[in-house]
């Protein structure tokens, strides 16, 4: 069965908010891996070990000599790091990533300048800068909210199998788990450091589960003609929602 325009034209605009060119997919792209739908980039998990030991050892003791010998260790997860893809449930952080990653180049390179310098102060400075600059990253990987990252999941693999697919018994469950992921969402509490978007958080989220529940509404009906807009409308405001902890 040939798609119809109007799905071709909403997977599309997906690929592209996900910043994946539609030639770039996978000619399984209906199925949604495992290591797809984890937030985690390993690479940067690994340069995790060397971040340890400058920061939680070499810093607070002032060991300038070890800052200097660990260069190279850094050099080495920062190059890892850059070689690093991000699994597709993240791609749609592609260009925060990007800008993150061009900040670490520039953050190396001051580490790198101030090891040759003899400058231990700026030596100092450069370490704990590049600390900050690791911990940014592993904030935009990881979601603030787990539960916000659940409902996530379930809506990337819409993109992947239902809807590619028109799969309307595969959408009809998967709206049912969108569903119950509102819920808990809902239900969540606010992570302390965006306490202040409270109220924003409350609306925005009420949005959400009602654009969850007409799309649950539109797959328990027999035609697919108001799924799609349905999926649209839950994208858009999922990604209002996400925007609020950028």
């Amino acid at each position: 069965m040939t798609s119809r325009p109007g799905v071709v034209a909403l997977t599309i605009l997906f690929l592209l908010s996900l910043e994946v060119a539609p030639g770039a997919v996978r000619a399984d792209a209906t199925v949604a891996p495992a290591e797809e739908t984890r937030a985690e980039v390993p690479e940067l998990t690994a340069f995790h070990d060397v971040i340890v030991q400058l920061w939680h050892g070499a810093w607070p003791a002032k060991d300038y000599t070890q800052m200097k010998d660990l260069l190279p260790r850094v050099e080495q997860g920062v190059a890892s790091v850059e070689g690093a893809a991000l699994p597709g449930i993240l791609r749609d952080r592609q260009t925060a990533w990007n800008e993150q990653l061009a900040a670490l180049r520039q953050t190396l390179e001051r580490y790198r300048a101030a090891a040759a310098s003899g400058d231990n102060v700026a030596l100092a400075d450069a370490v704990e800068a590049l600390h900050s600059r690791f911990e940014t990253m592993v904030r935009l990987i990881h979601p603030a909210m787990p539960e916000l990252d659940a409902y996530h999941i379930v809506l990337y693999r819409i993109y992947h199998d239902p809807l590619p697919g028109r799969d309307l018994p595969g959408l009809r469950a998967a709206a049912e788990d969108l569903s119950g992921r509102c819920s808990d969402l809902r239900a969540a509490p606010v992570p302390k450091r965006y306490e202040g978007s409270t109220e924003r958080l409350a609306t925005q989220l009420t949005a959400l589960c009602e654009r969850t529940d007409r799309l649950r509404q539109a797959a328990a009906g027999e035609t697919w003609d108001p799924v799609e807009p349905a999926i649209g409308e839950v994208h858009s405001q999922y990604l209002a929602v996400a925007s609020l902890f950028d």
